[in-house]
């Protein structure tokens, strides 16, 4: 195995070797499984006026709003669920 090394720089090498295997399991992290509705991107392109018409614009309005709480709602669970790792 290691062949022309002293026996003192043996050990001191398979010390070394164990101490380090032996760490590496203290520095391992718990996976975080976040539950995959939690990990859907927002919208990049919001509802958009396309006359200005009052019935059209308080529809825009209407489903912006249901976009943002959606997202803000998914961001909160995200939040929750990795925090709760921590």
């Amino acid at each position: 195995m290691i062949v022309g090394l002293s026996v003192r720089f043996r050990s001191r090498f398979i010390s070394a070797c164990v101490l380090s295997l032996s760490l590496s399991g203290c520095l391992t992290m718990p996976s975080v499984e976040i539950p995959a509705n939690l990990l859907v991107k927002c919208p990049a392109h919001l509802p958009e006026f396309s006359d200005g018409q009052a019935d059209t614009t308080a529809t825009v309005i209407t489903e912006t709003a249901s976009i943002y709480h959606d997202c803000a709602t998914r961001q909160r669970g995200l939040v929750d669920a990795v925090a709760e790792y921590q």
